[in-house]
């Protein structure tokens, strides 16, 4: 399966790029999203355009990780019995420990 990854930025009017407020390049997922950030500018990204600016291709292999939730975890951990696998081994060694006492 090939996957195209691309990235959006503004371009204004004047030909600069468009910055955030920490300074750096906006970049976007999707034309649409810059779009729609070009709407909410309004009057200062009148005239911009959106351009591609980061284009890749990538292929992937059709597995699934399978997620489980906290939820679903929790509820295993729940329905565990009281007395675990290392209580069972404790008393069965305490057992043998009395045998080999009597022995001798």
């Amino acid at each position: 399966m090939v996957i195209k990854l691309s990235m959006f930025k503004i371009q204004l009017e004047n030909g600069e790029i468009y910055k955030n407020k920490s300074s750096r390049v906006q970049h976007f997922n999707s034309d649409e999203k810059a779009k729609t950030k070009i709407d909410k500018l309004g009057d200062i990204a009148s005239g911009a355009i959106v351009v591609e600016c980061k284009a890749r291709t990538t292929t992937t292999a059709k597995t699934k990780a399978v997620k489980v939730s906290k939820a679903k975890k929790a509820a295993a951990k729940a329905e565990k019995p009281a007395e675990s696998a290392t209580d069972e081994k404790v008393v069965s060694n305490k057992a043998k420990k009395a045998k080999k006492s009597k022995n001798q």
